[in-house]
C-alpha cells in the first residue's frame, strides 16, 4: 500500500494528510507504528516529570467502551536543559508505561513515545501537544480517516465513566461540529486551605470570564483548556495543527479553528484537572495559582463587566457597520469614548472599512467580523480598558452583577466562593 523513503511513508493512494505530513516531517517528527489496529479516537497526553501518571491512566481504563476501538498515546517528553531528576522521572514513566501496556482493555491501546532532549527554546506543552496529535494525524492518514477524533488530555487529570462514549457519541450525531470542548471541574478538595480556596477562585475567575462574553453576544465564548478538548483529524490539518508555544498553545489553536467551523460543547462528561501549583510553564493553571499563593498577584482581580458590556453595542451593530462602508468613523462602531479611544489605536475600523468592501452580502461580513474581532481583539480591548476608566475589580464583586443579570431571582446568591463556584458550573453544564 505504501513506500517508505528516509523513514517517511508515501502512499499509493491519496490521503487527507498527506500534504500536512509533508510539510511537518522535520525533527521529532513521530510516525504511528502501521501495524497499529485502526482506531476512530486518539487520547493525545503530554508528559512531563509525573510521578502520578497511572491515576490519570487508571481513569482512561475504567471508563466505558465506546464500542469502537481506542488509542491512548502519552508523550513522554523533556529538553537539552532538562534536570536529571526530571529524565530519571521521565525514564521511570517509560518503564511504568511498558507495564501499564497490558493491563488496558482490549479496546484501549496504549501507546508511549519518548521526545527526549527538545531544543529548550520551543520544549513545553504546546510542543509535546503537537507531537502526539501529528503522531495521530498519521495514523488516521494510513488508514484514510479524515473523521478520526483526536483528544486533548494532560497527566493530572481523571475523567468520567462516560468520557469516551460522551466524545464518541457528539461527533457521531453533531456532523457540522469540526470540534468540541469537554466539561471540567477542577479538583477543590485539597487538602490544603489556601491550595483549595486558590483553585477555587480561579475556576470562578475562567468561568465569570467566558460567561461574560458569552453574556455580550459574541458567537466564539469558549474555554480552552489544553485537558478539555476534541477535534476531528480533518479540521486538524485544514488549520494548519497545534502550534510548539510553551504555553497557551489550545488558547491560540482552538481560537485558530473557530474560524475554520464550528466548535461544539460536551458537557454530559467531566474531565477533572489536579490543583497542582507549578512553574512548569509561563502561564496557566499551575503559574496562576503559585502567583496568588506567593502574593505576587492576586486571583480576586479581574476585568470588571462594565468593560465586557461596552462590547454588547458593537456586536448589535454589525449590520449597520456593514452598510456604512467607506463612511465607516469608530463613532458608528460605539459611542463610548474609551472604545472610540481603543478602534482608533488598533486600526479597527480600517480593517472593517476593508472588510466591508470584499464582502459582497452582509451574511459573508456578519461571518467575517468575528475573524477581525476574535479572542485576542476581546482580550486587547479589555487591557486597553483596564488602564482607562474600567480598571479591574473585585472578582467576586463582578461574579455576582453578572449573575443578577444571567439569573432571574439574585436573592438566594451566596458570598461563599464554593457556592458561587457550583452556582456558575450549573449554568455553563446547562
Amino acid at each position: 500500500m505504501f513506500n517508505t523513503v528516509h523513514g517517511f511513508f508515501i502512499f499509493d493512494i491519496m490521503s487527507f494528510a498527506n500534504s500536512y505530513i509533508s510539510k511537518n516531517n522535520r525533527l521529532f517528527f513521530f510516525e504511528a507504528p502501521v501495524e497499529l489496529a485502526a482506531t476512530e479516537m486518539v487520547v493525545v497526553i503530554p508528559c512531563y516529570n509525573e510521578p502520578e501518571l497511572s491515576a490519570t491512566l487508571q481513569s482512561l481504563f475504567e471508563a466505558n467502551n465506546p464500542n469502537c476501538q481506542t488509542t491512548v498515546l502519552v508523550v513522554v517528553n523533556d529538553s537539552d536543559e532538562s534536570s536529571d531528576e526530571v529524565t530519571f522521572q521521565n525514564c521511570k514513566t517509560i518503564e511504568e508505561l511498558s507495564l501499564l501496556k497490558s493491563t488496558a482493555p482490549q479496546w484501549i491501546s496504549l501507546q508511549f513515545i519518548y521526545a527526549n532532549h527538545l531544543p529548550q527554546k520551543w520544549a513545553g506543552a504546546g510542543w509535546a501537544r503537537k507531537i502526539g496529535m501529528d503522531w495521530a494525524i498519521t495514523h488516521f492518514n494510513q488508514h484514510t480517516n479524515e473523521n478520526g477524533i483526536i483528544i486533548s488530555l494532560d497527566a493530572d487529570c481523571v475523567v468520567d465513566k462516560n468520557y469516551f462514549t460522551s466524545i464518541f457519541d457528539f461527533f457521531d450525531k453533531q456532523h457540522n461540529s469540526i470540534a468540541a470542548t469537554l466539561y471540567f471541574e477542577h479538583r477543590t478538595n485539597e487538602p490544603q486551605p489556601q491550595i483549595a480556596e486558590a483553585i477555587t477562585l480561579y475556576e470562578i475567575y475562567m468561568r465569570y470570564y467566558k460567561l461574560a462574553l458569552q453574556s455580550t453576544g459574541f458567537p466564539w465564548a469558549i474555554y480552552t483548556v489544553g485537558s478539555c478538548f476534541a477535534v476531528k483529524a480533518k479540521a486538524y490539518v485544514a488549520q494548519g495543527g497545534m502550534n510548539r508555544r510553551k504555553a497557551g498553545e489550545d488558547f491560540y489553536f482552538l481560537n485558530k479553528l473557530l474560524q475554520y467551523g464550528h466548535i461544539g460543547e460536551i458537557n454530559c462528561t467531566c474531565v477533572r484537572p489536579s490543583a497542582r501549583v507549578s512553574n512548569r510553564v509561563p502561564f496557566g493553571t499551575g503559574p496562576a495559582l503559585a502567583n496568588h499563593l506567593n502574593g505576587s498577584s492576586s486571583l480576586l482581580a479581574t476585568y470588571p463587566l462594565a468593560a465586557f458590556d461596552v462590547l454588547v453595542e458593537l456586536f448589535t451593530n454589525i449590520d449597520n457597520i456593514y452598510q456604512m462602508g467607506e463612511n465607516l468613523q469608530s463613532k458608528h462602531l460605539s459611542c463610548n469614548p474609551v472604545f472610540m479611544q481603543f478602534a482608533e489605536g488598533t486600526f479597527l475600523t480600517d480593517e472593517l472599512k476593508l472588510l466591508a468592501s470584499n464582502c459582497s452580502n452582509i451574511l459573508i461580513f456578519r461571518k467575517r467580523f468575528f475573524h477581525i474581532f476574535d479572542a485576542f481583539r476581546v482580550l486587547k480591548w479589555l487591557n486597553f480598558a483596564s488602564t482607562k476608566n474600567y480598571p479591574k475589580s473585585d472578582l467576586l464583586l463582578e461574579v455576582h452583577k453578572l449573575l443578577k443579570k444571567l439569573i432571574a431571582n439574585d436573592s438566594k446568591l451566596s458570598v461563599d466562593i464554593s457556592e458561587l463556584l457550583n452556582t456558575l458550573r450549573n449554568i455553563d453544564r446547562r
